[in-house]
């Protein structure tokens, strides 16, 4: 090809140097987010995902704390049943 200015844009982009590739996506990718951002925030949508966020979070920690429960629940099943003496029980499970 004759001119640069005629070439498809990603033949164009290909003889950039790496500097200027890595700046042009940096700065595409910036405005790309940006516009969804204030599009989500207008819209609402950015409310509702962080209440979810927020909900499924909660109900980690629910699971996790049930589990810890439950977890030691067993042991101490297994060291009865194997005859040996239950220690005291934890603080930090129990006062939940």
């Amino acid at each position: 090809m004759t001119s640069d200015a005629k070439a498809p844009p990603m033949q164009r982009f290909k003889r950039y140097s790496m500097k200027t590739k890595l700046g042009l996506i940096f700065a595409f990718s910036f405005t790309f987010g940006a516009f969804i951002e204030a599009f989500a925030i207008k819209t609402g949508l950015y409310k509702t995902v962080v209440a979810n966020k927020a909900s499924r979070r909660y109900e980690l920690d629910e699971f996790v704390l049930k589990f810890r429960r439950d977890v030691q629940s067993w042991t101490e099943e297994d060291m009865r049943r194997a005859g040996i003496a239950v220690p005291a029980k934890d603080h930090a499970l129990s006062k939940v």
